[in-house]
């Protein structure tokens, strides 16, 4: 009977029905490039454009009913609600309220995206799962997310982000998650706080979507775990991590190739995600997931996520003297904790002869970056890494607390660092790219792998 009706669609959302009520969605679109037909079209107004100016066009591409603030000289169906923006809350949420499976939410510093990957292979063993695609995990793609799940969903599995206090609250309203589970809590869009212990209380909040007798998985080795579990509620904390202590813990095997061995709460588990900080993930899941279901089909299940681009994907380039190297693509984003855990992994990757090279941009959104600059720099003084290459304002301060054999060139701007590099690539080196999205340092990883 596809994913809505239109009159299904009037009434969660409380709009007028201009139309056909029996007109059916198979899908649903906030942006005409990616609209696919008999998609229902939501027409949102933002601070810079107002997708109504786009309505014809999206009938033209085949949508088969319009969600609008007011009708229009379109020959489609048309649902006509105040606002639509509170319009596909209501619809997200109406379609929350009919699924019996199980739903889970996830959030964290860092590790969401990877983690949900992960969520959603293994219980797509288990039966029918929808989740999060990309990054929709702010205040329009959540409730994007819910109005899309099918009615047939057996498991969820649902991405929260946020930016400012209160962000995860109205988010977890919405999507009433069966459990919760923190990543980790560290410095990340530390520039919006007055310090971690916000953050740690901005990440609380999801549990706040809980029912009493929901799990709440909380990550043992956090120095805020005490504060995290305080918000629980009437949630049953789980601990997780990689102490002997956390109720569900991950022990790292080791690598194998580009494959990661843990053992989890005492079952194996391989991964393609090279590095040791998967474990937690992994140990994280198990500690969410409901009683009952087979706890090693759900591990088996991950093995099938890929590392994907800009978080930890590995590729081969051509060295200048005629052999390879490999680089380890983590351009995505950047935060301290997921600039330790990339630096971690380029020291494990095994080597016989080649260079360990760390490649980084700008970590943004920091609250004191200079600080935080200068402390990866302290970290890879400690570390077996060869050598250190910076772009961006804040480079200077990681090379200044590096040893001096360890320091690498710096420019201004990504494309200038390549410039300054391109020749120097050699056989059997491992280069890692890292950074926050706006420093730009993906633009080395387009030029150095063909």
């Amino acid at each position: 009977m596809g994913l809505w009706t239109a009159e299904e669609i009037a009434t969660a959302t409380t709009g007028t029905l201009r139309g056909a009520g029996e007109t059916v969605v198979d899908g649903i679109s906030i942006d005409t490039r990616t609209l696919n037909p008999n998609d229902l079209f939501i027409a949102l107004r933002g601070p810079n454009h107002d997708a109504h100016d786009f309505a014809a066009s999206a009938a033209d591409a085949g949508a088969s009913v319009l969600l609008v603030d007011r009708q229009l000289d379109v020959d489609v169906a048309q649902v006509v609600a105040a606002d639509t923006g509170a319009a596909m809350e209501a619809l997200g949420m109406a379609r929350r309220a009919e699924i019996k499976g199980f739903v889970l939410g996830i959030t964290g510093s860092v590790g969401k995206t990877g983690t949900k990957e992960l969520a959603a292979a293994g219980f797509a063993r288990l039966g029918r799962t929808h989740a999060t695609k990309g990054n929709l995990n702010n205040h329009f793609g959540v409730p994007l997310t819910l109005a899309r799940m099918p009615r047939d969903t057996e498991f969820a599995v649902i991405e929260m982000g946020m930016s400012a206090p209160g962000e995860i609250r109205t988010l977890t309203r919405q999507v009433q998650p069966d459990a919760a589970l923190i990543t980790w809590i560290s410095a990340a869009h530390s520039a919006f706080f007055d310090n971690i212990e916000q953050i740690a209380e901005a990440k609380a909040e999801i549990f706040e979507g809980l029912a009493p007798g929901s799990v709440a998985a909380v990550p043992a080795d956090n120095p805020h775990f005490d504060l995290l579990a305080s918000r629980s509620g009437g949630a049953q904390v789980r601990s997780f991590g990689t102490s002997e202590s956390a109720d569900f813990s991950a022990v790292f095997i080791g690598l194998e190739g580009t494959k990661s061995h843990f053992k989890v709460d005492g079952l194996p588990l391989e991964l393609a995600l090279p590095g040791e900080q998967w474990g937690g993930s992994a140990a994280a899941l198990l500690a969410a997931l409901p009683e009952g279901l087979d706890r090693q089909a759900f591990l088996d299940g991950m093995g099938s996520v890929e590392p994907l681009k800009g978080r930890g994907k590995m590729s081969s380039m051509p060295s200048n003297d005629g052999g390879n190297a490999t680089l380890i693509d983590e351009s995505y984003n950047a935060s301290p904790a997921a600039v330790e855990a990339a630096l971690r992994f380029l020291q494990a990757v095994p080597t016989t002869q080649g260079r360990r090279i760390a490649v980084l941009g700008d970590m943004l959104e920091l609250d004191h970056p200079e600080e935080e600059h200068a402390a990866i720099g302290g970290l890879i003084a400690q570390s077996s890494i060869d050598l250190v290459h910076v772009s961006g304002a804040f480079g200077e301060h990681v090379l200044k607390a590096v040893n001096h054999h360890q320091r690498g060139v710096r420019a201004a701007d990504p494309v200038s660092l390549h410039t300054k590099l391109a020749h120097s690539v050699l056989d059997g080196d491992i280069w890692l790219i890292k950074g926050s999205l706006g420093s730009k340092i993906h633009m080395i990883v387009e030029k150095l792998v063909p």
